[in-house]
């Protein structure tokens, strides 16, 4: 019986952890977007999730917007908040035009993302150890907390983005907030993001807080890897028991 679970534990180890040769990223849009307009400016939020098994860079987003009649009339693109999107992990994004003209005569709009293959990824040694929200004196949402490089080296260009989120889970803003430009190995910085629309302010239900720097990726609160190492260890324990105490460029 030790031998069958010690055997199907290193095969689902042997899965995880040692991807196909023929393993590949790949960015999905999420259909939790949305849009909305100012007497300047047409914007669209949203998230895009690599939902293949490498990582990804360059992850852009590009917008076609059209009339009335659907007829189009203008266009827009940026690139995702998050620089190299692991497998599993999710970045938003925000596009938008301040063309008047344009802006005026959007009535629906389209969406498709490019990206390209990392198979070497980014090393994940950032952490946010803490964050809260509170609505301020002008009701703008605004989320403060701490980010923690628990990384052996010192980082730079740290950038920490938050997601927020209506009651039904649509994405109606995005924001970041650039802080600190270093952290050295153990020490903690603090953020505040604020979403700076209060119409937008008071859609929010919720929200997610992301970091990144030039050099790390953050590290997840729990992850599958950590799992399949928890399996591996209680199998490796089981056996050392005695006996007697056993019972590339793309597009979508």
């Amino acid at each position: 019986m030790s031998s069958l679970i010690f055997g199907s534990t290193f095969v689902f180890i042997v899965v995880i952890l040692f991807p196909s040769a023929n393993a590949s990223g790949q960015a999905t849009i999420l259909q939790n977007h949305s849009s909305y307009q100012t007497s300047w400016c047409f914007y669209v939020f949203g998230e895009v999730e690599n939902t293949g098994d490498t990582p990804i860079d360059g992850v852009k987003v590009s917008a076609t917007f059209y009339n009335v009649n659907n007829v189009t009339i203008g266009y827009a693109s940026d690139y995702t908040e998050i620089d190299v999107l692991l497998p599993g992990r999710k970045t938003p994004f925000g596009i938008y035009t301040s063309d008047y003209g344009i802006a005026q005569l959007i009535a629906n709009y389209s969406l498709k993302v490019s990206w390209q293959e990392c198979p070497t990824g980014k090393p994940q040694g950032l952490r946010i150890v803490s964050n809260s929200s509170s609505i301020d004196s002008q009701g703008h949402f605004r989320v403060v907390g701490e980010v923690q490089n628990v990384g052996n080296h010192a980082v730079n260009f740290v950038q920490v983005t938050a997601t927020y989120y209506d009651w039904k889970g649509t994405v109606v803003y995005t924001a970041n907030d650039f802080s600190f430009d270093m952290l050295e190995p153990q020490e903690t910085g603090t953020f505040e993001i604020t979403v700076s629309d209060g119409n937008r302010s008071a859609l929010v239900s919720s929200y997610r807080v992301t970091v990144e720097s030039y050099n790390y990726a953050e590290i997840p609160e729990f992850t599958l890897q950590t799992l399949v190492l928890l399996l591996l260890g209680s199998t490796t324990l089981a056996f050392l028991v005695p006996k007697k105490t056993r019972s590339r460029q793309n597009e979508a």
